[in-house]
């Protein structure tokens, strides 16, 4: 489970991250574009116990991508275990990154 959980959250930043700007000039074929993930998580009620899986996987794809000359940032948000909540917060990620990574 841990390793689907890993590999899964390093393909969305992959892919993520692969996706350059055509605006950026400086962008060349064989560069990564900057990327900002939004990591949206409970650490309570069901679902709680993969946040820590959740965010170690989100740190080992973000060494990986930041190696090969990528530039992650993740903004993370918790909504505890409320739904109501969830809601929410994925659109307020939804606002400030480029992708939002449901990590429940």
């Amino acid at each position: 489970m841990r390793r689907r959980l890993i590999a899964s959250a390093a393909l969305v930043l992959l892919v993520a991250a692969s996706c350059s700007d055509a605006d950026d000039e400086q962008a060349s074929e064989d560069s990564f574009a900057s990327v900002r993930v939004g990591l949206l998580m409970t650490t309570g009620g069901k679902g709680g116990d993969l946040a820590g899986p959740s965010l170690g996987a989100a740190e080992v794809a973000t060494a990986h991508l930041k190696a090969r000359g990528a530039k992650v940032t993740i903004e993370q948000a918790d909504y505890a275990g409320d739904i109501t909540t969830a809601a929410q917060l994925a659109n307020e990620l939804a606002e400030k990154v480029d992708v939002v990574v449901v990590a429940t």
